[in-house]
């Protein structure tokens, strides 16, 4: 932890109190921390968006790349708190943001989520609007923890969630892309959900094989008539969707070539 924090300390730590910090879940292959720049580029903005201070960011980067040398393949999870304070909402006077880096092993995924696609459905959840949060990756997560709670003993490896308006926003553990007729939407995300690097690094690098993003509303009926869809997060890279709810795809064309653009082996 920053700041040398002791256990008797950190049961008065504000990010467990009041989820007040953000995390990073970073993907580990060889040795080497992936889209590790990205990962601390969103860190800071949203850093000093909830006005966190005392953060040695150059530490923390130093500190994964060291954890990560000795990882063939893994996960670490880096969280940052705006640090300890007293009883109630109001921040104190003086704080030190605290962090932690937690590593875990690779999650077991079906070689099929990539070759086949996954199956996905519309969660009842619905996300609310708040435009202060938007884009972070907040310790705030009982929404998505709740919507993944509605694909307990079903055969979809993820769920999809709106917003009050029905419109797409995201997947409980991932960003959404849709296609159309050759044309890639994702939704925007100005309101609430999360904007994930790997969303990110697709947006940047699309041009490469001449396709535009265009991030904009998605009314679900849209999301119904789309030729493909699929999803995005730091660990998966790209999973097609072959099924939602009872609408089958079997078009990835568009998904292949993106991935391909990104080296994601469909084997992974």
């Amino acid at each position: 932890m920053n700041n040398s924090a002791t256990l008797d300390q950190l049961q008065f730590d504000r990010g467990l109190h009041y989820g007040d910090g953000l995390f990073e879940t970073i993907a580990i292959k060889s040795g080497k921390a992936e889209l590790l720049t990205e990962h601390i580029n969103r860190l800071k903005e949203s850093c000093d968006k909830l006005k966190f201070i005392n953060i040695d960011f150059l530490k923390i980067t130093k500190e994964i790349e060291i954890k990560s040398k000795n990882i063939t393949k893994g996960v670490l999870k880096l969280i940052v708190t705006r640090g300890i304070g007293g009883r109630g909402y109001t921040i104190p006077d003086t704080m030190e943001a605290n962090y932690l880096i937690l590593q875990y092993p690779w999650p077991e995924y079906s070689s099929t989520n990539w070759i086949n696609g996954v199956s996905v459905k519309k969660c009842k959840l619905v996300l609310s609007q708040q435009p202060c949060l938007a884009g972070m990756k907040h310790l705030n997560r009982l929404e998505n923890i709740i919507a993944k709670m509605e694909l307990i003993n079903s055969d979809h490896i993820e769920g999809i969630l709106c917003d009050t308006n029905q419109n797409v926003i995201e997947a409980t553990s991932s960003n959404i892309f849709i296609v159309k007729d050759k044309r890639v939407f994702t939704p925007n995300l100005n309101l609430c959900g999360v904007s994930g690097v790997m969303r990110d690094l697709v947006i940047k690098r699309a041009v490469e094989i001449q396709l535009k993003i265009n991030i904009k509303l998605v009314p679900y009926n849209i999301l119904l008539n789309a030729d493909e869809i699929f999803l995005t997060n730091s660990i998966i890279g790209i999973w097609p969707v072959s099924k939602l709810n009872e609408r089958i795809y079997t078009d990835f064309s568009v998904t292949r070539s993106i991935m391909k653009l990104l080296n994601i082996e469909y084997n992974e």
